[in-house]
């Protein structure tokens, strides 16, 4: 004989029934099932009495599936969104299959593209100059709607680019003939223009900055002038280059957070080195980038230009680790939506493919060598492009109140941190909160948020009780952005807030939105 509980949800009038269990011997009386069984305090489990296929009595957990699916994110091409901020770099060397390469481009909703040149040398051989090969990326991009900031090669400047001498004016001369050519050539297609790739910051970079700005812009006045380049958001090299005047040349900043964390560059982060002191910062502020850019007398925008992480140990920056597909795709949308919340326009992953350099395979790439199947963060990108679009496209802070009912795997997390309370990770200096914001626009309002801690390939969620304050959520749905699928999300209003139930916390982003700004595949 068998029985089974039923579990009637009073929010929502759901009824939920548990697989079948033995009663055992009892089949008249005392059945010894328990009425009533004790819950847990996130109110996903409970525990009863019951019989083992061998005949022992035990007790057993009986968990709920608190979330219920109602599909998956669609996903979306690059030409069926209008704008959004989200870019991936196409290129570093010469690209195989590159039919291949421009419909993935496509397949991940990116609508920017950072290009290298040097990929692609177009330097006059005989007397002509070599285009089919950029033709080929330049057009295809453009095709399928993509935005294009081509980063120029310094190859023709040789040493000079890095050298302390004064910069040759034969050398600079030659280069700009060959930055006019490629203007004339793309000016229709491209209107942002960078200025070399992790250059040298010193007076040669300067003079080549100032240069370069007046021969594109002589060309196309309405052309864009990227500048910096600046590796682990360098706040030096940006202070040198507006000292010596580099401000009224360009138009967009760019800097590259390379980091384990990517949160380090929006909050003052240590973590744990081989040190005296036992600690570092980890990395530099965006904010302290944004306080000498708005110190010009013109606007110059800060974007991110280039950042990645490796899925194995094997690039030429590895970071600490652990690695994996699963930390990779992690990483991928906690750097993208860092940036949102910080507002940077313009944000590129590196790379699209994994390249081989010498004997290694550079595992940042979102392609596998060779087969160029998408990893796990390829579609995690996906499915960020196919939510954050022009609709939702503003950071807001907001009031949350926090209460983890169940750690998973994240053993001492807690929904705030006295000041005197350490962070519960290894020897951090200090405590690192949970990142939530809002994210608001013309389609609706969205709650982003997750648990800033060094990403795992498995975990086990946390569970918490969260609630907002001063936002309206209609109709809101529960989006995990690492695989893509859709919950329902019953929330309770209270006058200005709005609550949700034992909703998961992870080392990744979840997303709490209005239904409306998303299609779910069924």
């Amino acid at each position: 004989k068998t029985n089974r509980y039923v579990f009637f949800n009073l929010q929502t009038g759901e009824t939920v029934r548990t697989r079948t269990f033995s009663r055992g011997p009892y089949t008249r009386g005392d059945l010894r099932i328990d009425p009533a069984p004790l819950w847990n305090r996130s109110s996903d489990a409970v525990l009863v009495p019951g019989w083992t296929k061998e005949g022992a009595r035990q007790l057993f957990v009986i968990r709920l599936d608190s979330l219920r699916k109602l599909g998956r994110i669609e996903h979306r091409r690059s030409e069926s969104i209008k704008s959004s901020r989200w870019g991936m770099q196409f290129n570093k060397y010469k690209l195989p299959n590159l039919d291949v390469m421009l419909e993935r481009m496509a397949e991940s909703g990116v609508t920017w593209a950072r290009v290298e040149t040097r990929s692609y040398p177009v330097s006059p051989e005989d007397g002509y100059y070599k285009w089919a090969g950029l033709d080929s990326v330049i057009y295809g991009l453009r095709d399928r709607k993509i935005n294009i900031f081509l980063t120029l090669d310094e190859k023709a400047l040789g040493s000079w680019s890095r050298s302390k001498k004064p910069l040759d004016r034969s050398v600079i001369e030659a280069w700009l003939t060959y930055v006019n050519k490629l203007v004339a050539r793309y000016h229709n297609d491209v209107k942002y223009w960078e200025i070399l790739n992790e250059p040298k910051i010193n007076e040669n970079y300067v003079s080549i900055v100032k240069a370069a700005s007046k021969a594109i812009k002589s060309i196309d006045p309405q052309a864009h002038i990227l500048a910096g380049s600046l590796a682990r958001v360098n706040v030096a090299g940006l202070e040198f280059l507006l000292d010596h005047g580099v401000g009224p040349y360009v138009d967009v900043i760019t800097y590259h957070p390379y980091n384990e964390f990517p949160e380090s560059c929006k909050n003052t982060f240590f973590v744990p080195v081989k040190t005296p002191e036992g600690y570092m910062q980890g990395g530099n502020l965006v904010a302290d980038l944004r306080t000498l850019v708005e110190k010009e007398h013109r606007s110059i925008a800060l974007w991110q230009g280039e950042c990645g992480y490796p899925s194995a140990a094997n690039a030429s920056w590895n970071g600490r680790g652990p690695w994996g597909e699963a930390i990779q795709a992690k990483w991928l949308l906690r750097r993208f939506l860092v940036d949102f919340s910080l507002d940077i326009p313009v944000s590129i992953y590196f790379l699209l493919r994994e390249p081989q350099e010498g004997e290694r395979i550079n595992a940042k790439g979102l392609l596998h060598y060779g087969a160029w199947t998408p990893k796990p963060a390829f579609h995690a990108l996906q499915n960020l492009t196919a939510i954050f679009d022009q609709r939702l496209n503003r950071a807001q802070k907001i009031s949350a109140k926090i209460d983890v009912m169940d750690a998973g795997s994240f053993f001492g997390v807690r929904g705030s941190y006295p000041e005197s309370y350490g962070a519960p990770y290894s020897n951090a200096k200090v405590p690192t909160p949970i990142e939530v914001f809002a994210a608001t626009g013309s389609g609706g309002n969205a709650v982003v948020y997750w648990l800033p801690w060094r990403m795992q390939e498995i975990v086990k969620p946390a569970r918490i009780n969260l609630e907002i304050k001063d936002l309206r959520i209609n109709d809101p749905v529960l989006v995990d952005l690492l695989s893509g699928d859709v919950y329902a999300a019953p929330s309770e209003n209270s006058g200005n807030s709005i609550k949700f139930a034992a909703v998961p916390l992870t080392d990744y982003p979840f997303i709490i939105i209005d239904k409306t700004l998303l299609k779910i595949d069924k």
